[in-house]
């Protein structure tokens, strides 16, 4: 989950690496860090405000209801099956969660930009990039869930802002 997240924000997978190493392998050890530091090295440096919100909306992504419930039945659902007793396939189960990371994570990423200055769903998409009509269905799924409130219009481009958070 972690790494699809990493991809969706922007950050990248290949900054993260999971290893096992014993304490007997101090070698290993070396070897391992060594390598990924000159990995991360070559990918570059982030500019660091882009990067704490992106970081932010990913945070709020792995803490939400949705996310914890839908992980936390994934062994259920897997191999046991729904209420029905239809087992749904890994694959599509992350495919599944992989949908659902995009869709909070972009939604928190919304929020976030929309919190202290109102923005439209063009200069949202400025920086987002997923498309107008993408934004749109977003700010219109925050606004029914009670997270943004239009602020007022500026030309004909209305302008939305953060409720709270």
């Amino acid at each position: 989950m972690v790494s699809k997240l990493l991809e969706i924000s922007g950050v990248g997978k290949e900054r993260l690496r999971l290893d096992w190493v014993s304490a007997s392998e101090a070698g290993r050890f070396v070897q391992i860090v060594t390598d990924f530091t000159a990995q991360v090295k070559k990918l570059g440096r982030f500019e660091v405000e882009p990067l704490r919100q992106r970081l932010q909306a990913a945070l709020m992504t792995v803490l939400s209801g949705r996310i914890r419930r839908l992980v936390g039945k994934q062994v259920e659902l897997i191999e046991k099956g729904n209420v029905y007793g239809e087992k749904l396939p890994a694959e599509q189960f992350d495919q599944l969660l992989e949908g659902i990371l995009k869709d909070e994570y972009i939604k928190n990423r919304i929020t976030l930009m929309i919190k202290e200055m109102p923005l439209s769903v063009r200069e949202i998409d400025a920086v987002i990039k997923v498309g107008p009509e993408v934004i749109s269905a977003y700010v219109v799924d925050l606004w029914t869930g009670g997270k943004v409130t239009l602020h007022g219009f500026e030309d004909e481009d209305a302008k939305f802002i953060s409720i709270g958070a």
